[in-house]
């Protein structure tokens, strides 16, 4: 896929994906009640140094598609070690990652 395939594609599930990011971005630990379905991975993902999430709005306004893929690839390490948090949003997310 190309970075302009990769960015429109972006744009299509923007909702879906920002909610993701917002939830799960690894600015913070949040809490949550899910069954944990791997413990030593949820362990690791509890180390992961906390960020500061970037300007969202101006990586789409720049196109930033690198920047825009740091942000996913992190919202992902930063998801909690569930079977439960396997929706339609995380499947969106692991197709932009291409896991």
């Amino acid at each position: 896929m190309t970075k302009e395939e990769w960015f429109a594609k972006f744009l299509k599930h923007r909702d879906v994906l920002l909610d993701l990011v917002k939830v799960y971005y690894p600015s913070h630990h949040q809490q949550h009640n899910l069954k944990i379905t791997a413990p030593m991975a949820e362990a690791a993902r509890l180390m992961i140094p906390l960020k500061e999430l970037p300007d969202i709005k101006q990586l789409i306004k720049d196109k930033d598609v690198n920047g825009l893929y740091e942000v996913l690839q992190d919202t992902w390490f930063g998801m909690p070690e569930s079977t439960e948090i396997r929706n339609e949003a995380f499947y969106i997310l692991c197709e932009m990652l291409e896991c």
